[in-house]
């Protein structure tokens, strides 16, 4: 196809959005494959502009999208399956049932004829089988598998948010990161455990915890990312040199590290009060991982505001349990999180030094 080889043209590539599609669109992933640009050409201008100033930006678009081309165009057992595809289809439209009367094949041809094609016929299959060095219920079931890949990532690749795109300014790959690795165990266990497929994130920094549990989920799941990424108010202290000077580009260097992950397809940013977006936001989640504000207050009103917000039997859970003890001895997120669970008639397990959940049931889950 002409768009398969713009994409092996290692020049970066501008696709409009368009109702038209050819079959294997539903892989590239705008932001990371190519640039999408309006179908009435309006913003044209804006991104040329944007990609000569953004020369390396430009560079690292038209390699990916190289990279993908080289990697699902090219490949024999993907073009097999197309045509198989086209095949079924048109095999589907017909209106009767294709029948092989082998007696009347035989009256027709003579007996050596016959035989001629039937060892024909016999040695393409042997000699198809031995070239591509796979048996062809192998090749088979390789099609099928790359088809259902496709058909997990269309929902995900379909709804990736415009937030992506509005950013001007590409920052390199910030490791920068509060989480902990307790926290990296405990998602990972839940996620897999629970087979959450979308997640709630309040607090994201510059996303570490957000592209774990991002690579976490499967192909189809989603994360929403939640936080107004102007730095909590431990941050504003021009003396922190370290954190402070992160706060003007905090949204845009989330943004880059999202983009330079790969994840962007399964993580949806908000910008916006976790309250705000608790009254917005019309969601359902299987897991909310609490980590915004960290004085009690703070902490106790996003788990009254997002608790409606989850599935049956979904998990509520957060960060920083031992964070910031108090002159007598208590911890503000620990007071928040069993004053809520009090009410709510919840119990709590804590595991390591910073990770919380609560759960309706005295048993151990994080046992891993």
């Amino acid at each position: 196809p002409g768009y398969a080889w713009r994409l092996l043209s290692n020049c970066v590539c501008l696709k409009l959005d368009s109702p038209n599609y050819q079959w294997f669109y539903k892989g590239l992933q705008p932001g990371v494959h190519y640039l999408p640009i309006k179908e009435d050409f309006s913003d044209l201008v804006e991104t040329l502009d944007f990609l000569k100033s953004h020369d390396e930006y430009a560079k690292k678009i038209a390699k990916q999208g190289r990279e993908w081309a080289k990697k699902n165009l090219l490949h024999e057992n993907l073009l097999h399956y197309y045509c198989s595809q086209v095949l079924l289809k048109y095999a589907s439209l017909q209106n009767f049932k294709p029948k092989l009367d082998i007696n009347k094949m035989r009256n027709t041809l003579s007996s050596s004829k016959y035989k001629e094609i039937k060892n024909k016929i016999r040695n393409r299959i042997y000699s198809y089988g031995k070239k591509s060095k796979n048996s062809l219920k192998k090749i088979i079931l390789q099609f099928y598998q790359i088809k259902w890949k496709l058909i997990k990532r269309k929902k995900a690749i379909a709804i990736v948010s415009p937030e992506y795109k509005k950013l001007k300014t590409f920052f390199p790959f910030n490791p920068h990161s509060f989480f902990s690795n307790d926290n990296a165990s405990s998602l990972s266990f839940l996620i897999s455990k629970f087979k959450c497929k979308t997640i709630i994130e309040l607090g994201s920094w510059l996303g570490a915890s957000t592209r774990h549990i991002a690579k976490c989920l499967p192909e189809d799941g989603l994360i929403y990312a939640i936080d107004h990424w102007k730095g909590s108010p431990e941050h504003q202290n021009s003396d922190q040199k370290n954190l402070y000077q992160f706060l003007p580009s905090l949204y845009e260097q989330f943004l880059s590290n999202c983009i330079h992950s790969k994840l962007t397809h399964k993580i949806i940013p908000k910008k916006m009060t976790s309250l705000d977006a608790s009254r917005i936001l019309k969601l359902k989640a299987d897991l909310i991982f609490v980590d915004a504000g960290h004085d009690e207050e703070s902490v106790y009103q996003d788990l009254v505001a997002w608790y409606p917000h989850l599935k049956k039997d979904g998990i509520l859970c957060g960060d920083d349990w031992f964070w910031n003890q108090t002159p007598n001895k208590s911890y503000s997120i620990q007071e928040a999180v069993k004053r809520f669970a009090k009410e709510k008639k919840l119990y709590i397990e804590a595991y390591g030094s910073s990770f919380w959940m609560l759960k309706n049931t005295k048993d151990t889950i994080l046992s891993f």
